[in-house]
């Protein structure tokens, strides 16, 4: 019997390789003998999941399903438990540089992750089919704005003219409606929110969504991997607990692209799961 890594590991029952070496992982913390390790699932595991079952389920099945009994009962077991919360990778502007979008999206299909592009009306309408890819291949297409003022300090009609063009843009390129706002800076967006800004979202039926673990991949050194910038990360997410996704943000850049297979391997080998939008 095949098992069924699903829900944010292994979704819709893929297994991918990186998925399964963190299942095994968490077995090797807690069996008297540690298993082989492989990018596929083995007899060893299989039977190890059932075995586990047996204390808590009276039908076992074999299944692991994230946000699942099991899944509970195995991060617990480990030292993770619920303190660990699944993670919501995010990338603001775009969708320019398109090669550096290109690769994103490549590294998040390879690890079977589906994330939020917060992008700019005014890129979108120089590279609607770069939007447009982002639609196709699973993700969702969020509202940053036109042309990324500070909306916190802009007039209620340029914040409504920034917001509802970018509306357009993306609707006219992807055939989407945006349903959430990213002020540029996050100026605004935190509770209490600005007044002129959370009366346009309103107006236009968005959710104002900010974010939880700031990555800095814009700051010098640029990328998500410096070690001081992971250090920094870590104690972000140390900080946070609880079952709600934690939202990531990251931006459409050359250096992020390139950091992102390692910095989703980091996230996994810190014990982390990811949420879909």
């Amino acid at each position: 019997m095949p098992v069924s890594l699903a829900g944010s590991v292994g979704r819709n029952g893929k297994n991918f390789p990186s998925d399964v070496r963190l299942i095994f992982s968490l077995f090797n913390k807690i069996l008297p003998a540690p298993l082989a390790v492989g990018d596929q699932c083995s007899a060893d595991l299989i039977q190890a999941i059932f075995d586990f079952q047996k204390s808590f389920l009276s039908s076992p099945d074999g299944l692991i399903d994230v946000g699942g009994a099991t899944w509970r009962k195995l991060t617990a077991a480990t030292g993770h438990g619920s303190v660990i919360p699944p993670l919501l990778l995010s990338f603001d502007d775009g969708p320019a540089p398109t090669a550096a979008l290109h690769s994103i999206l490549n590294t998040l299909d390879a690890a079977g992750i589906k994330a939020e592009f917060y992008v700019l009306g005014k890129e979108v309408d120089s590279f609607p089919s770069a939007a447009k890819e982002i639609v196709q291949r699973g993700h969702r297409v969020q509202n940053h704005s036109y042309s990324h003022p500070n909306l916190a300090s802009a007039a209620e009609a340029v914040v409504h003219s920034e917001l509802e063009k970018t509306q357009d843009s993306i609707r006219k390129a992807t055939g989407i409606t945006p349903t959430k706002i990213r002020p540029p800076f996050g100026a605004g967006g935190w509770p209490p929110y600005d007044p002129q800004l959370a009366k346009v979202a309103a107006s236009l039926s968005l959710k104002i969504e900010n974010w939880d673990i700031d990555t800095e991949d814009w700051k010098s050194p640029k990328g998500t991997m410096d070690p001081a910038k992971l250090r920094m990360i870590k104690k972000q997410l140390d900080q946070r607990s609880g079952g709600r996704p934690l939202n990531v943000l990251m931006h459409i850049q050359n250096e992020t692209a390139d950091d992102l297979g390692r910095f989703i391997s980091q996230l996994k080998a810190w014990g982390y799961v990811f949420a879909a939008p």
